[in-house]
């Protein structure tokens, strides 16, 4: 749903919630949704809308991609080309499906399935079109040069540079601010920081800064034009969850934060999010 406004999308009634949403260069907003397990057979399909079918009522999806070599469907991500990239979790896979093929998902298809990536849950491009990965279920980030991501078929090529994170972070949702910092939610109530001069170093960096919002549970999160940053918080249930708003001000400090504005739960309002994205204005 669209916060701030009034459009909603409804999903069809076989699948198990979205997962990622994404906006293309054009603002078209594509969705990672899991269908429901039907005689133990997980079928994952990825929407898109356009940007006439936003502005209506109760839109069917635009595209539909329904690519059975996927399992579980995790974060989305658009390059600079329009390329869509996907995290197949349970499949230790980064597809990826070129722009204008979408409806041909078995052709131009690129997959990352090799040690040690296990578990992709969410990726982002840095400003050099590097794609980095957050493994949720080993707590590590990866990246993959531009370099790499040129290439078709199976990649064999091992990440260019891993970063180990805390043993208790988990990284469920990653985003690069405008100086280039990688900030990574933790699937609890913190939120961690990394400049690029520790991405670049790799290793076990500290974070350069530790959020934290009492009573949360953060999967997602994503920068508006104004340098703010959003959180979804997914909550214990429905009744706690919320988005919450952290200002640019408030990104320079530590420890336990306020956010300047929370969206709680309710009529029109967020329902256990677990993504976020900005539509760019038109």
């Amino acid at each position: 749903m669209e916060l701030g406004g009034s459009r909603r999308i409804t999903q069809p009634p076989d699948l198990d919630g979205p997962k990622a949403i994404a906006f293309d260069a054009n603002g078209n907003l594509w969705m990672s949704l899991t269908r429901t397990p039907v005689q133990d057979t997980v079928l994952p399909a990825i929407f898109e809308y356009t940007v006439a079918q936003l502005d209506s009522a109760a839109p069917t999806p635009h595209m539909t991609i329904a690519d059975t070599s996927l399992t579980l469907v995790g974060g989305l991500a658009f390059d600079s080309t329009g390329d869509l990239w996907v995290a197949s979790v349970d499949n230790c896979a980064i597809v990826e499906y070129r722009a204008g093929q979408f409806t041909s998902p078995s052709l131009e298809l690129t997959r990352q399935c090799q040690s040690p990536v296990i578990g992709p849950q969410t990726i982002a491009f840095d400003a050099r079109g590097n794609l980095w990965v957050g493994d949720l279920s080993t707590g590590t980030l990866y990246e993959y040069p531009r370099a790499v991501l040129a290439a078709t078929g199976t990649v064999t090529t091992p990440p260019a540079m891993t970063i180990t994170l805390p043993s208790h972070v988990l990284p469920a949702g990653i985003a690069f601010d405008a100086a280039g910092d990688l900030w990574v939610t933790s699937n609890d109530s913190t939120v961690f920081d990394y400049t690029p001069a520790q991405l670049a170093a790799g290793g076990s960096p500290k974070a350069t800064t530790i959020l934290a919002i009492r009573g949360t549970h953060l999967v997602s999160l994503a920068f508006d034009t104004s340098g703010n940053l959003w959180l979804a918080n997914f909550g214990t249930s429905p009744a706690t969850s919320t988005v919450a708003e952290l200002s640019a001000a408030q990104l320079g400090g530590s420890g336990v934060v306020t956010p300047v504005t929370v969206i709680p739960n309710g009529l029109n309002a967020v329902n256990q999010p677990t993504g976020l994205a900005f539509r760019r204005p038109r």
